[in-house]
């Protein structure tokens, strides 16, 4: 499964290039590995043999493992180069187009510099895997994808939306930031929450708002930390963030388009603000292009 820093970077590449992102779904996905294993299935009733099945099940351990060998397999057979840094990037380079594949368990996301050669690749996977073509990309892994002459535009309104829905603060008033500047985490005469999970799952769902919302990062950092025994305090700061959201729906990362792909990096540390343990807390951008990537 890819890094979201790696979709990231695959996003940005395509701005920059101003290539066209396409989308591609393997269909059964976890039915195209090989087992490596003997495995055996109780059989039917009235079938008295063994059964000892060649290919991947859905329902085994080993099945998502052996489709991503399978496919991996078959892209360095075509000649794709496997990236180091993450096993689920892979590159085509010639000295007339450049190709970049990015694969998140069975969707794909690919951009080149060539539309025929992203058309016979498209083919070359199509008679291995029957692959379904979404066209282009503009709904991927829950991040809107939009585009214009002057970059990419990436949201995730409809997770919010959802966020929002599903908590019933619609009619929620907006608050201008997402974590107020003299809130007490040692607040200790507030109870523990009956449900914890509640706030377990509320906190994972705005820590992957973080792929494209980065103005949350500093409040989620905050609101993990009481992952395990989280109190009222914890659950309503936590809906202050979806307040904030409420009134920021439509924010996101722009990436320009025409851009000279240039590295900028930027860190600050603060000296020892965390109430609990006095440690100090470091943040940082990475930007290729004028486009965040982490």
């Amino acid at each position: 499964m890819a890094k979201l820093v790696t979709v990231r970077l695959v996003l940005a590449l395509a701005a920059s290039k101003t290539c066209q992102l396409f989308q591609l779904d393997i269909n059964n996905a976890f039915l195209h590995g090989y087992l490596d294993e003997d495995i055996y299935m109780l059989p039917p009733e009235g079938y008295d043999k063994a059964v000892a099945p060649q290919v991947c099940k859905y329902g085994l351990k080993q099945a998502s493992r052996q489709w991503n060998v399978e496919f991996t397999s078959t892209l360095l057979e075509y000649g794709f180069n496997q990236s180091y840094h993450d096993n689920c990037l892979f590159t085509f380079t010639t000295m007339i187009y450049f190709l970049v594949l990015v694969v998140y368990v069975d969707d794909i996301l690919t951009t080149c510099t060539s539309e025929e050669e992203m058309v016979a690749v498209k083919q070359l996977l199509h008679k291995k895997f029957n692959i379904k073509n979404m066209g282009v990309a503009k709904y991927f892994l829950g991040i809107e994808i939009a585009r214009s002459n002057d970059g990419m535009y990436l949201s995730q309104q409809k997770y919010v939306k959802d966020i929002i829905q599903d908590l019933k603060m619609d009619q929620a008033k907006a608050v201008a930031t997402p974590l107020a500047h003299d809130w007490n985490v040692e607040d200790n005469n507030s109870p523990l929450l009956e449900d914890p999970s509640q706030y377990r799952r509320l906190v994972g769902r705005l820590l992957y708002l973080n792929f494209t919302r980065q103005d949350l990062t500093f409040s989620v950092h905050h609101l993990s930390q009481f992952m395990q025994h989280p109190t009222y305090c914890h659950w309503n700061v936590a809906l202050d963030v979806v307040m904030y959201l409420k009134g920021t729906t439509n924010h996101g990362l722009y990436y320009p388009a025409n851009t000279n792909m240039e590295i900028t990096i930027f860190c600050d540390a603060d000296w020892a603000k965390c109430t609990l343990i006095r440690r100090s807390i470091t943040g940082y951008c990475i930007m290729i292009g004028g486009a965040l990537i982490s």
